[in-house]
């Protein structure tokens, strides 16, 4: 529960009538299983999907869930990389 993370990596043409079921398997993970954390991917129609079902069942459920793009989390992993880049020369 508390210490899970999902993740989210998905196909740039996934169907939009996977939404709604994607949707619900989100809700669950939150309400059900206790999830706080999720990864999403950065490209795709699905990796889209799944970040705005989250969005919206954070506001719905008045919920703090943690989602975080891919993108985001390189972001910061090669900044951290940088620093210690210089701090060890």
């Amino acid at each position: 529960g508390d210490n899970m993370t999902c993740t989210f990596f998905g196909h740039k043409d996934t169907p939009s009538s996977i939404a709604l079921p994607l949707r619900n398997a989100i809700k669950s993970l939150i309400t059900d299983e206790g999830v706080k954390r999720f990864l999403v991917g950065n490209n795709g129609r699905f990796d889209e999907m799944a970040l705005q079902a989250l969005e919206e069942l954070e506001k719905e459920l008045d919920y703090q869930v943690s989602h975080k793009r891919i993108s985001e989390i390189q972001k910061r992993i090669d900044e951290i990389e940088e620093i210690l880049k210089h701090t060890s020369e």
